[in-house]
């Protein structure tokens, strides 16, 4: 199988959301591609909350930049072995499975939705029916029954901050044991805003990972950056972390 060659990573992963990053031809050729594959492949329906202009949302407002962000800076080849905790409706792991030419797991308490339809809480039917490429663990993030130290990325978008500190601190941990000595943990976290309920500050993630033995992994820049529209918030976060030598 053919798959496709991915741009260059970030030059500074651990960042936040700056609005550069609309105009910038590597987010925005992976934002389209991915929004395409959840909307056909997947069939997923529209997510637009809290977005400015929500017709033009296909997942979620800060996905569209938090689903490009993982996929660069994982720095993914074919063969490697993913894992997606807390998965929910995520199009990350088909995406990468599909068109990157990897294998992994999804892992989530909870992979229906509740109304039955394809969000981001959820896919419509259990993923394994209309997703059987990839491994769909029904389990806590901090629980995955995966094997240790088997994995070559680990991913959690957009969770470890609406989780208690304790949960927070096991996945973490949990992130660490199914890594292989040179893997990558890849966190994206939202930083704040009164619809958000948050219970973990991204500073605090940073530290509850070093105590787990994650450290971060290249260049950071963690300066808030200057009010801008384009798409409107700079509340989120991306954090990538290799285990301690």
């Amino acid at each position: 199988m053919k798959t496709k060659t991915i741009a260059a990573p970030d030059a500074v992963p651990n960042r936040f959301l700056r609005a550069e990053d609309w105009s910038d031809p590597r987010y925005s050729t992976l934002r389209g591609e991915i929004n395409e594959f959840y909307r056909t492949t997947l069939r997923g329906l529209p997510h637009p909350s809290h977005a400015r202009h929500p017709e033009t949302i296909v997942t979620h407002w800060s996905r569209e930049w938090e689903y490009p962000w993982t996929v660069l800076n994982a720095r993914l080849e074919p063969g490697m072995s993913v894992a997606d905790l807390g998965c929910g409706g995520s199009p990350v792991l088909p995406y990468v499975i599909r068109e990157l030419g990897c294998v992994g797991a999804g892992v989530d308490l909870t992979l229906v939705s509740p109304n039955r339809k394809h969000t981001l809480r959820g896919f419509s039917a259990h993923p394994s029916e209309s997703y059987p490429e990839a491994r769909w663990l029904e389990r806590s993030m901090d629980d995955t029954g995966l094997e240790s130290g088997t994995l070559d990325r680990a991913l959690c978008i957009s969770v470890l901050e609406h989780v208690t500190e304790e949960l927070a601190a096991s996945t973490l941990r949990e992130m660490r044991r199914i890594l292989k000595p040179d893997g990558l943990a890849l966190i994206t976290t939202d930083v704040d805003g009164a619809h958000r309920t948050l219970s973990v500050p991204f500073q605090r993630i940073i530290e509850l990972a070093a105590e787990e033995g994650l450290v971060l992994h290249g260049s950071s820049d963690f300066d808030v950056p200057p009010p801008d529209d384009r798409p409107g918030t700079y509340d989120v976060v991306g954090l990538v972390f290799n285990i301690q030598n």
